[in-house]
């Protein structure tokens, strides 16, 4: 999956949030031209993320934490040290 296309999922889904990283990502997404699709059946997670449907795509974005929910084990080193330094990590997860 392209850079593009992570970007237009995540945005698409970020789109409706109030949260400050959701309006830097979809003002990001909007600053590279990127499309940003409508999408179905929104919800908020509060303290871990979202989740829409982007076409015959459900989408969840948001923190490790809401992957973990989800029951995926995150072992990347890359995310546990930004974590580490005090990063926000923004994961996202199709299905």
């Amino acid at each position: 999956m392209s850079e593009e296309e992570l970007l237009r999922l995540t945005a698409s889904v970020k789109f409706n949030s109030e949260h400050a990283i959701a309006k830097a990502i979809v003002e990001y997404a909007e600053n590279k031209g990127v499309e940003i699709p409508r999408i179905e059946e929104f919800k908020a997670l509060p303290g871990k993320g979202a989740y829409g449907k982007v076409g015959e795509r459900e989408v969840y974005v948001g923190s490790v934490k809401l992957l973990e929910d989800l029951k995926i084990r995150v072992e990347d080193p890359k995310i546990i040290e930004l974590q580490k330094q005090g990063k926000t990590v923004v994961t996202l997860f199709l299905q």
